[in-house]
């Protein structure tokens, strides 16, 4: 990732694209902040995002730490509202309340984004240690595996380095 950026612009950009549909403009615009996860087949990219992060069922790898809480792979559950509660306390709110669960990978990076944003760097790791790290890993191996394009398995590595320069 650009090394001109900030930690927590890092932890925001990539949080994002974790939440987003890849649609070739936002492709494009993700790419022109970062060149070096260009250049990307769009639709190739997206179809990993659906088959990933969406599924038909269950995702491949499954954005939500609830997921990975149990063989089950449900989400909103303890989890969900234990992040939530993090968010709170932090005086944080997700912007799809209710909508997409809390516990979303992207949300909890940008959440700590946030956080390093306003100089809470203490906070941001403390959630770090007991959210996304807790899971992060078994997330990214997941991404690894099933990822046709290179794009969303360097996403996810990267999600797994800042986590780790955070600690």
């Amino acid at each position: 990732m650009d090394s001109n950026l900030s930690l927590a612009e890092r932890f925001y950009l990539v949080g994002r694209m974790l939440q987003v549909q890849p649609t070739p403009p936002v492709l494009e615009a993700f790419v022109a902040a970062d060149p070096a996860y260009g250049p990307v087949d769009a639709e190739a990219v997206e179809q990993d995002y659906l088959h990933l992060f969406v599924g038909l069922g269950m995702p491949l790898a499954p954005p939500w730490e609830s997921a990975w809480a149990s063989d089950a792979r449900l989400i909103f559950q303890r989890e969900t509202l234990d992040v939530r509660y993090w968010y709170r306390s932090a005086g944080l709110e997700v912007a799809n309340l209710h909508a997409e669960p809390d516990d979303h990978i992207g949300f909890e990076l940008e959440s700590i984004g946030a956080l390093l944003d306003r100089g809470d760097a203490e906070t941001a790791a403390a959630f770090a240690c007991e959210h996304p790290c807790a899971w992060v890993a078994r997330w990214n191996d997941a991404v690894q595996e099933h990822a046709t394009q290179p794009f969303y398995r360097q996403l996810a590595a990267e999600a797994v380095s800042l986590l780790d320069d955070l600690r």
